[in-house]
């Protein structure tokens, strides 16, 4: 019995994974429709550099990461290992989830930190995102095996 739901470990870590994505994604697009409409000096705080590149950073890694999730899910549908896929996509979607919901919340400004704002959910969770189905350090530990480490 344990067994069984050992090997199913890695199809949870990566449907979390999927849902830290498309929460990320979700932060992401709440960002981009603020910054586009805020504004700051007589111009959009979107116009800045600073705030453009932070976005497109996060941006790519959300892609990024989506595409690591549907490698692993790929991979469990054929039948083979995705241990690997699964650990990598779980430590890269719940630490971009928990950085896109930080910087994100200092774009919003003082709106970011209202109860009511959506935001604030997302914050919360993101600081969960890190240990739920496995601590981003155990998630290490298992990449590394997989890679033929011995971590300790």
């Amino acid at each position: 019995m344990v067994t069984a739901l050992g090997a199913e470990l890695p199809l949870e870590r990566l449907i979390i994974s999927a849902g830290f994505v498309g929460a990320t994604l979700q932060v992401l697009e709440d960002t981009l429709r603020h910054v586009k409409e805020r504004e700051q000096f007589g111009r959009p705080i979107g116009d800045f550099q600073s705030v453009a590149h932070l976005l497109v950073d996060l941006w790519t890694r959300a892609e990024s990461i989506r595409l690591l999730v549907y490698r692993g899910g790929e991979l469990h549908d054929a039948g083979l290992p995705h241990t690997k896929e699964a650990s990598m996509a779980k430590i890269a979607s719940a630490e971009l989830y928990a950085d896109a919901a930080r910087y994100c919340m200092q774009l919003h400004g003082g709106y970011g930190y209202i109860d009511e704002h959506p935001l604030t959910m997302h914050y919360t969770d993101a600081v969960i995102a890190t240990v739920a189905g496995g601590a981003s350090q155990v998630q290490r530990n298992i990449v590394a095996r997989e890679l033929g480490l011995r971590p300790r």
